[in-house]
């Protein structure tokens, strides 16, 4: 009768598949009609199985023992404990429904905190993608201001060489004009103390017998080369 009565293999599977996650209130039936149970396939799980159901009237003359045949008293025993346990069993299956229904709540709330989190980090994202590239606009402003500067340092290291070499250009002329200013001066003032001293010593009748030369020279042409010539003349005049 336990076999005949023994709910189906889908039902099972139902009720074994809620038993993995928590400890069911009916073991003994379960367990009982499991051990004593072979598998069957998809196809025969799927398909309903024929129950043989009990004659409702008695027959008149029976050939078998009274023995053998099922009395009511056990029948209606079997279906209230058949009862029982699917009663068992939907309040079973009601509470996982319950504890199911909490936790896909928990899970739709939890996704929609993610799914904020993840709005937020996209807009966080968006802002930082335009930070960078104002940033990498400003590092190529930057570099464009950089390379205009080496090039002005450049041309300002090539001003300044060249402002250097006329310089010392400039410099090297100055020395060699007051060089030569300060030894004409020296040349000036030399021959104008030979004039003075010539002056001095020459008397009047030889100045008058050497004729127009001595008031016809100047100091310039004196610092020149007629100072030798002249002073030669005199000399050799006063000589005489």
């Amino acid at each position: 009768m336990q076999e005949v009565m023994s709910p189906a293999t889908s039902e099972l599977n139902l009720f074994n598949s809620y038993n993995s996650r928590s400890s069911s209130p009916v073991l003994s039936f379960t367990s009982a009609a499991t051990s004593s149970r072979a598998r069957f396939s998809t196809f025969d799980s799927l398909r309903r199985r024929d129950q043989p159901v009990m004659p409702s009237q008695l027959p008149i003359r029976s050939t078998a023992s009274p023995v053998a045949m099922p009395s009511k008293r056990d029948y209606i025993e079997e279906l209230t404990r058949q009862m029982d346990a699917c009663q068992k069993r939907n309040q079973f299956l009601e509470a996982e429904s319950i504890e199911m229904d909490k936790e896909r709540n928990q899970i739709r709330l939890e996704m929609r905190g993610l799914l904020v989190n993840n709005e937020d980090l996209l807009r966080t994202n968006s802002t930082l993608q335009m930070e960078m590239n104002r940033m990498r606009m400003r590092m190529v402003e930057l570099e464009r201001d950089n390379t205009a500067m080496t090039e002005r340092f450049k041309v300002m290291e090539t001003e300044l060489t060249e402002a250097r070499a006329q310089m010392v250009e400039a410099n090297t002329q100055e020395y060699a004009f007051n060089f030569l200013q300060q030894s004409l001066k020296n040349k000036i003032q030399v021959a104008e103390v030979q004039y003075r001293l010539l002056r001095n010593q020459i008397p009047p009748q030889t100045c008058q017998s050497a004729g127009p030369i001595l008031p016809q020279t100047s100091v310039s042409q004196l610092a020149g080369p007629i100072l030798p010539k002249t002073c030669q003349s005199v000399s050799w005049a006063y000589s005489t």
